[in-house]
């Protein structure tokens, strides 16, 4: 007996495809923020926080220690590439993302608009509808008030499950928080974690210090990021 087997492959559609065929009518303008929208959510904030995470293991030489001795324990002296199973096991280097994103927030202002009446009963003000609403998530992130009395150091550690336990979920938002929080944010993590675990293998970071910094929507340093490397 022979059989027909017939496979319909279809190309992938492109984002402007995608939007292209939405119900929804985008003017050229609105197709060209939401392009924006992506390639920046995308591109520069993953780079920005991979620099920064560089810079701070480059300073604190400790965690960078950490970092390469839980990266040998998963791949030995493999250079190979990191498995979704890899990745899994990268506890350390995520508390050290995480830290950086506190510290060095590359979102470090969220906008929104009220469409409902706010109250918030611990200053007893309502916020009402039809207001803007503007969230200092760089301010939040080195509350002392939230984060203790060494808010401005260095400790990935504090993001230890145990130490995480009673923290409120919004009180760590570098990809915003709620109905309009980051898709990406998974996938950002992945990226994050696959090219600093490819870097630290392969070289060692030196740095002395951050840098002054400005605010152009994202958390730019204003003389570059200033790292040497080395191989080991």
């Amino acid at each position: 007996m022979n059989f027909l087997i017939f496979f319909s492959v279809e190309k992938p559609k492109s984002v402007l495809d995608l939007l292209f065929g939405s119900e929804i009518e985008f003017t050229n303008e609105q197709l060209r923020e939401h392009i924006d929208s992506i390639t920046i959510a995308g591109n520069d904030t993953t780079a920005l926080v991979i620099a920064y995470t560089l810079v701070l293991l480059g300073i604190h030489q400790d965690a960078q220690d950490k970092v390469l001795q839980e990266q040998n324990s998963i791949f030995g002296n493999s250079k190979q590439g990191a498995t979704k199973e890899d990745l899994l096991k990268m506890n350390y280097l995520e508390r050290v993302i995480k830290e950086t994103m506190r510290l060095y927030t590359v979102v470090p202002i969220i906008a929104r608009n009220i469409d409902s009446d706010i109250y918030l009963p611990h200053n007893d003000i309502t916020i009402p509808s039809g207001a803007g609403a503007v969230v200092g998530a760089f301010a939040l992130h080195r509350s002392q008030a939230v984060w203790g009395s060494n808010a401005d150091e260095f400790d990935p550690d504090r993001f230890l499950p145990e130490r995480s336990i009673n923290r409120h979920p919004a009180a760590f938002i570098p990809f915003s928080y709620g109905s309009r929080n980051c898709i990406g944010r998974k996938f950002g993590m992945i990226i994050m974690k696959s090219l600093i675990s490819s870097i630290i293998r392969s070289y060692k970071i030196e740095a002395s210090e951050v840098g002054p910094l400005k605010i152009e929507i994202l958390l730019f340093p204003i003389n570059g990021h200033q790292i040497k490397i080395r191989k080991r």
